[in-house]
């Protein structure tokens, strides 16, 4: 079965979040996201609040983890 990496950030670095969506998910190590920052926009109405979402931005970072998806 070929695997694809997924890097997490926000809410997705709650491993039992990502299990819901993804039963076989492995938990993540840790990774850093060079040229980007989190923002936050929109709005959820599952559970009422904004929405993270990444910006390009040469000068910053985005910490996260990366999640081996079947």
């Amino acid at each position: 079965m070929n695997r694809v990496l997924y890097f997490a950030y926000g809410s997705n670095l709650d491993l039992a979040q990502m299990r819901r969506r993804c039963p076989h998910v492995a938990p993540g190590r840790r990774a850093t996201l060079d040229g980007y920052r989190i923002a936050f926009g929109g709005h959820s109405r599952t559970w009422g609040g904004p929405v993270a979402t990444l910006v390009k931005d040469p000068d910053d970072w985005v910490e996260g983890l990366l999640y081996e998806l079947p």
